[in-house]
C-alpha cells in the first residue's frame, strides 16, 4: 500500500510539475506574442516613416528637376542676350564707320 501511495505521490508530483511547466510555457508564449505584436507595430511605423521619406525625396527630385529646367532656360536667354549685345556692338561699330565716312565726305565740301 505504501508503494502505491508513493507511486501516486510521484505521479501527482509529476502532473503538478507538468501543469506548472505548461502554465510557464503559456505565459512565455503570451509574452512572446505581445513582443511580436509590438515588433509588428514598430515595423509598421517604420514602414510609414520610410514611405514619408520616399515621398519627400520624390518631391525634392521633382523640384530639383524644375530648378534645372529654369536654369537651362535662363542660360539660353543669357546666351541669346549676349549674342544680341554682340550684334548691337557690331552694328554700332559699323555705324561709327559710316558716320566717320559721312564726316569725311561732308568735310570736303566748303560752305561759302
Amino acid at each position: 500500500m505504501q508503494e502505491i501511495q508513493d507511486s501516486k505521490s510521484i505521479v501527482l508530483d509529476g502532473i503538478a510539475s507538468a501543469v506548472s511547466k505548461a502554465q510557464e510555457g503559456a505565459a512565455a508564449a503570451s509574452h512572446a506574442g505581445e513582443a511580436i505584436d509590438s515588433v509588428a507595430a514598430k515595423a509598421a511605423e517604420v514602414g510609414l516613416v520610410v514611405a514619408d521619406v520616399s515621398n519627400v525625396l520624390s518631391e525634392q527630385k521633382h523640384a530639383a528637376s524644375e530648378i534645372a529646367q529654369h536654369i537651362e532656360r535662363l542660360s539660353a536667354k543669357a546666351e541669346s542676350s549676349l549674342a544680341i549685345a554682340d550684334n548691337v556692338a557690331e552694328k554700332a561699330q559699323e555705324m561709327n564707320g559710316v558716320v566717320s565716312s559721312v564726316r569725311d565726305t561732308v568735310g570736303h565740301f566748303k560752305l561759302s
